[in-house]
């Protein structure tokens, strides 16, 4: 049995645009992506359906300008693994892309 490793998300993000779309094949736990693909139905919905003030207070947000990337649907927008989308000082540390190709692999399974 693998040790399972829980790593924190970070506030700090990077933008990184990429063609790879929400497909859920590289997700744990992918027998779950219909309950997930349901979820992200109902978040499109009430994005093009809410107001403004509505989706600040979903975020915990003071100012939000409303834009049409802000009610894009995330099916449609590029996806990326957590460990690489966050950029805080322990994922800094982590260096996860300077990492051999075998740890970046047991990172994928374990963490």
């Amino acid at each position: 049995m693998a040790l399972k490793i829980l790593f924190s998300p970070s506030e700090s993000k990077i933008s990184l645009n990429t063609n790879d779309k929400f497909d859920g094949k590289n997700l744990i736990f992918s027998e779950l992506f219909g309950k997930r693909a349901e979820i992200l139905k109902r978040y499109d919905v009430f994005l093009k359906s809410a107001n403004l003030d509505e989706i600040k207070k979903l975020f915990g947000l003071k100012e939000l300008e409303d834009s049409e990337q802000l009610r894009e649907s995330l099916s449609k927008k590029g996806s990326i693994k957590a460990i690489l989308r966050y950029d805080g000082v322990a994922y800094k540390h982590l260096n996860y892309r300077g990492l051999s190709d075998e740890t970046q692999k047991y990172i994928d399974n374990n963490v």
